[in-house]
């Protein structure tokens, strides 16, 4: 069901310097969420993370996290004040720090180095012709940005997504860097995996991985493109048909992750219902809210909901945010104790891909079933592994278990 996070608006706000101009076209603070901006959950503090604005509308190039604990918005760092000065670097503000842009799908949590890492910048401010080709990754304890050199794939309305099996990065880049590049974010390290694709530049776009397929999808505005990545060597853009309800691929960028629990993609378009994609059969059914459901989400951002639907993997939930001045929206789709834990975790269970498998025990565990399923499946070392991971989330789900039962009503 969908709940609200009690009454906690997502208002938040800039103080700006006497003098300091931060919008053209007097948009503001609202354009972190309202131009073309995503953002990404930060799995290690429960927090979903917004960075965005740009173009005329805002140049302000502060981080905003809702804490979901704490049920608050914080301002993680301050602006860049200095916003108005040319540069060399059109890219840049003049202390060296990437100007406030339209961030559409192409920020990623990353969870391997802990970093908020943003891959390229575009549409940035002052003329929306700014824009950078670095991997940027800010470090939350520093609270200021590093370089990783640059980025494999970029451009405006670029879409990525993390792999959590690996902990690599995807993306599929736009005009200038139009193909679909992977990232190792510990040895910093890009790989090519399509070639040029096309010069054609598509804002419409959201990500998921099938963790166990090995593929990426993007979808949105009419398509589906998939790209399947499990081996090494280069990739085909694939474009395909998907069966059922077209609300999720007719959308433009769409709310969309992989629900490890379901084994399912999950989309978010407008109003109450959810969408999940099943992988083995590629066909689309509308979930509806229960009947006791009072809360239906604000409306989308008009120029899209990219990665501000995400799943929490914590509560196993999920959360949405539309605008600057109305709720977080919450929900849960599926119950831990009582869910099965889907087939397809079997076939990765016996994979020979040892990176699969460990993700896989890691999420079978979590289950209430798991024992169940698991019985005669397991090694010594594995049944190991398992009750390390079953004692660590038997822990989160005491401490978590409450706030997340009947999606925060």
């Amino acid at each position: 069901d969908f709940g609200k996070t009690r009454g906690r608006r997502s208002t938040f706000r800039c103080i700006v310097s006497k003098g300091v101009r931060y919008s053209i076209n007097n948009i503001g603070v609202r354009g972190v969420i309202a131009l073309w901006s995503g953002g990404a959950y930060d799995t290690k503090r429960d927090r979903l993370v917004l960075w965005g604005g740009g173009h005329k509308g805002y140049a302000g190039n502060e981080l905003y996290a809702f804490d979901v604990q704490a049920l608050k918005w914080e301002r993680i760092n301050d602006p860049t004040l200095k916003v108005n000065e040319k540069t060399k670097d059109r890219g840049r503000y003049v202390d060296g720090l990437p100007r406030s842009s339209h961030t559409y799908n192409y920020v990623q949590y990353v969870p391997a180095i802990d970093r908020f890492c943003s891959f390229g910048t575009a549409g940035g401010y002052p003329t929306g012709n700014e824009g950078t080709g670095i991997t940027w990754a800010f470090d939350f304890d520093k609270k200021t940005w590093e370089e990783k050199g640059k980025a494999g794939a970029r451009g405006i309305g670029a879409y990525s997504a993390v792999d959590p099996v690996t902990g690599h990065v995807f993306v599929r880049g736009n005009y200038p860097a139009t193909r679909l590049a992977e990232w190792d974010p510990v040895k910093n390290q890009w790989t090519d995996r399509t070639g040029r694709i096309n010069n054609r530049t598509d804002y419409y776009k959201t990500a998921a991985i099938d963790p166990i397929g090995r593929r990426l999808f993007g979808i949105g505005r009419g398509q589906v493109y998939l790209y399947e990545f499990g081996k090494p060597g280069k990739v085909k853009q694939q474009i395909i048909t998907t069966k059922g309800p077209q609300d999720v691929v007719k959308a433009a960028c769409p709310g969309l992750a992989y629900d490890p629990v379901l084994d399912k993609l999950v989309g978010w378009t407008s109003g109450p219902s959810l969408w999940t994609l099943d992988l083995e059969t590629l066909t689309w059914a509308e979930v509806k809210p229960a009947a006791t459901n009072t809360v239906t989400p604000s409306k989308p951002c008009r120029t899209g909901t990219y990665g501000r639907f995400r799943y929490m993997p914590s509560g196993n939930a999920y959360l949405v945010v539309n605008s600057w001045d109305t709720n977080v929206f919450v929900y849960r789709l599926s119950d831990l104790a009582t869910a099965p834990v889907p087939k397809r975790f079997k076939e990765a269970l016996k994979s020979k891909d040892a990176a699969l498998k460990k993700w896989a025990v890691k999420q079978v565990v979590r289950f209430g079933r798991a024992l169940e399923f698991l019985k005669g499946m397991l090694s010594p070392e594995d049944r190991k592994r398992m009750d390390e991971f079953r004692r660590k989330f038997e822990e989160d789900r005491m401490r978590d278990g409450e706030r997340y039962r009947n999606g925060w009503r």
